[in-house]
């Protein structure tokens, strides 16, 4: 029994540990060696990946857990498009776009708490759009991050144009469906 217990404990501390990672990662991303930063990028895309599914999977969600991993994806995606943003990667408006979901959020959060209405953004819960969106950042963040990119091959530009304006898109539509989500919650309140 307690064994049960003891791997119970360590399941549980599992993902906010892989949140924690990804948080350690941001702040190395823009200081790593350039030839580092796509294996930096793909441990962050798995550390997303697995604290998720270890949550669901063993019911080890709690309000603390979904904030500490809210808060590493996006202080991952603000490093990560920053830093290609400094590097010429990217210009800083696409970066902008890209980020239109996460700087929603922290609008939305930072409002919540200053009027009070906190409860009403702890009942959000994660959304479809907001998934797709973290999967197409992470996409963006490997196809800019690939050493052949700089090949002359007119396909590889498309294909790294498609993947742009895929992630920003779903980041502007997933931005407007958290506010419309927490305009929602918050009538519920009343």
């Amino acid at each position: 029994m307690a064994q049960a217990v003891s791997t119970s404990r360590l399941i549980g501390r599992v993902p906010n540990l892989l949140s924690i990672l990804r948080i350690g990662l941001a702040a190395f991303f823009p200081f790593c060696p350039a030839t580092w930063r796509l294996s930096v990028v793909i441990v962050g895309a798995l550390s997303d990946f697995l604290d998720g599914q270890i949550a669901r999977r063993y019911r080890v969600t709690t309000t603390k857990g979904g904030l500490l991993d809210a808060i590493a994806d996006k202080l991952f995606a603000v490093a990560v498009l920053v830093t290609l943003s400094l590097d010429d990667f990217l210009f800083w408006w696409q970066a902008a776009m890209v980020l239109a979901r996460d700087f929603t959020i922290g609008g939305v959060a930072t409002y919540a708490a200053l009027t009070r209405q906190w409860s009403a953004f702890r009942r959000m819960t994660p959304r479809p759009l907001g998934r797709a969106t973290t999967v197409a950042q992470f996409a963006l963040f490997c196809w800019l991050l690939l050493p052949w990119r700089y090949a002359d091959i007119l396909s590889w530009q498309r294909a790294g144009t498609v993947v742009l304006w895929m992630a920003a898109g779903l980041s502007l539509l997933a931005a407007g469906d958290y506010l419309l989500h927490l305009l929602r919650k918050m009538r519920e309140k009343h």
